[in-house]
């Protein structure tokens, strides 16, 4: 399946809660990435970011790094009916041409960890090219949240 929807790459997150990695997301070293539309999406099975699918599809061109930039300003925060928000500071990419059909989703990965964990994929909703200062900010309520009620 390509990218159709943001989901929680479960992987990591059973491995976290099992005890067999420590995915603190408050640390300053995990990464995002940016992907096409053809990225391979299976949130079951896809685990480490140094393998596939992520060894493919990921954007290219004149700025932009491959293995993305490191997420700055993590924070989790509270809401007031229940809820618990993930989100960080504004994700500048400096100045990229990423030609058409462009970028469509982000994945956000543990780069600190061995295996790279891959932990949430980021839909953009459609693709975009971007010629210029690329700047992702996360939305109100959070990159990712998890509803308390």
């Amino acid at each position: 399946m390509t990218i159709a929807g943001s989901g929680a790459y479960l992987q990591a997150w059973r491995k976290s809660h099992t005890g067999l990695i420590v995915l603190d997301l408050s640390l300053e070293t995990h990464k995002v990435a940016l992907f096409l539309d053809t990225l391979a999406v299976d949130f079951d099975n896809d685990a480490g970011f140094a393998a596939a699918p992520f060894t493919a599809n990921q954007v290219s061109g004149a700025g932009y790094v491959a293995g993305g930039i490191t997420v700055t300003g993590t924070d989790w925060v509270v809401g007031p009916t229940r809820f618990l928000k993930w989100t960080a500071s504004p994700m500048v990419f400096g100045s990229v041409t990423i030609a058409a059909p462009g970028i469509r989703g982000g994945v956000f990965y543990a780069n600190a960890l061995t295996a790279k964990d891959a932990f949430y994929l980021a839909d953009f909703g459609q693709s975009f090219p971007a010629n210029g200062a690329f700047t992702l900010t996360p939305p109100s309520g959070g990159i990712f949240f998890f509803d308390m009620t």
